[in-house]
């Protein structure tokens, strides 16, 4: 009796344990899917790795960012409607700045859905995911990338800086990025994400 009573006990136990385990991790890929729905991301890649091609990224990364007024936009919606209506001034922003610095490669601009792996930024961290982004690629786009967020602003660029906007997100989403352990987190979630979408 006292041997069924202990096994009992003990496969309550893993039950109760299991139970909970899957309780957090649904929290953890909710609070991450959240998470990537409230923000629209920058990315610019380069032609190649090679310093000229680099130097030249973060001279158009900078054009961009001086042409552009996001003083207006209060939403993700708004972000995605104004860098659609942008694409094609973008594009020529990013021509215009390769052409006077004599590169032959053009710029191709898409506003729209893309995967992007967990990234660390300076004070947080965002999780793995499909966010909206504004995608820029020069040339061969064979280079290391630049990434930033649009929306909210939260892009500092060499004195060239956005509103540092938080108001989109909740305190627990902002606590969830600020997190010191949120890299693990994020990294249990992105697992969990892979194993239900197989």
């Amino acid at each position: 009796m006292k041997k069924l009573m202990s096994s009992f006990i003990f496969r309550l136990t893993i039950a109760v344990t299991a139970v909970f385990l899957m309780g957090v991790i649904f929290m953890l890929v909710t609070n991450a899917n959240d998470i990537t729905g409230k923000f629209v991301r920058f990315h610019i890649t380069g032609n190649s790795d090679s310093r000229a091609d680099q130097l030249m990224k973060m001279k158009v990364r900078e054009k961009i960012f001086e042409s552009l007024d996001l003083s207006g936009i209060n939403s993700r919606e708004e972000a995605i409607s104004f860098f659609e209506s942008k694409r094609d001034e973008i594009e020529e922003t990013a021509n215009n700045a390769l052409l006077e610095n004599n590169f032959s490669y053009k710029a191709r601009v898409m506003v729209g859905k893309r995967s992007f792996p967990i990234r660390e930024y300076s004070g947080f961290t965002l999780p793995s995911g499909v966010y909206d982004a504004v995608s820029i690629e020069l040339g061969r786009a064979e280079g290391k990338n630049f990434f930033c967020v649009m929306y909210p602003g939260l892009c500092i660029i060499d004195g060239v800086s956005e509103k540092n906007e938080t108001a989109a997100l909740t305190d627990r989403e902002i606590k969830t990025i600020t997190d010191d352990k949120v890299i693990i987190k994020f990294k249990i979630a992105e697992i969990f994400n892979k194993i239900i979408q197989k």
